[in-house]
């Protein structure tokens, strides 16, 4: 990228005219297949720089109940990276700053905020399924829900609801809906060149098979509050 930057201005300089045929001809060629090939290069730099691949990878821990730290500087680097793929994308090479980068990795290093967002979000979503599956073959019958009063059964059940899920799962995932609606967007960006098949691509924006975290993430929980809303209706029990 840095050769186009520098090739373009020395070819449409006035005095350019006193290249020789033969220069011309191989800054041409040249700079054609750097045109051809920034696409690949971005990649490559993708699935080379540990700073990026590491971001995909499982962390030791999730992210804490409203944890901050290094989202802000995450978010400037990825926005960062983000306008250079679109640079390179719309072939705009004057736009891009190669000491950026630099930059935006440097934010990276050691910082595990959207590594640890995107492990939040795969143990939400498995939490989530199998909380569904345990509560699926309860069976809503009048043993549990007797017409006109409230059953210890139903109790519990809602004081699970009430105590678990509202006051501690239902904000959570909210923090991480938030989150991963914030850096869905650049991460998409940044990979936008990636191939489909791509474990990064396909957790990101999903494909035809997978859809992206995000959306799993919000349809289990919908799934998953949608056997409560059955709960309360069957035992005319307000959730509050």
């Amino acid at each position: 990228m840095r050769f186009i930057q520098l090739v373009d201005p020395c070819l449409a300089h006035a005095q350019s005219t006193n290249l020789s045929s033969q220069l011309r001809s191989a800054l041409e060629a040249e700079k054609t297949f750097k045109i051809a090939s920034a696409k690949d290069a971005f990649n490559l730099m993708l699935s080379q720089e540990p700073e990026l691949t590491r971001l995909f990878t499982l962390a030791a821990r999730e992210l804490d109940y409203d944890e901050q730290a290094g989202r802000a500087a995450s978010a400037e680097a990825l926005a960062t990276l983000a306008d250079v793929a679109n640079a390179v994308a719309k072939e705009d090479w004057q736009a891009i700053d190669a000491d950026a980068i630099t930059l935006a990795l440097a934010k990276l290093n050691g910082n595990d905020y959207v590594r640890k967002l995107l492990t939040a979000t795969r143990q939400q979503i498995i939490l989530n399924n199998q909380l569904t599956s345990q509560l699926q073959p309860i069976t809503l019958t009048n043993e549990v829900c007797p017409p006109g009063r409230h059953s210890e059964a139903a109790t519990i059940l809602h004081n699970i609801f009430n105590l678990f899920y509202i006051k501690e799962l239902q904000g959570y995932q909210a923090q991480l809906s938030g989150a991963l609606e914030e850096f869905t967007p650049l991460l998409a960006q940044v990979w936008q060149f990636a191939d489909g098949k791509t474990d990064a691509k396909r957790a990101i924006v999903g494909t035809e098979e997978q859809e992206s975290l995000l959306a799993r993430l919000k349809a289990s929980s919908r799934d998953h509050v949608r056997w409560w809303q059955g709960f309360y209706k069957r035992c005319n029990i307000s959730p509050v």
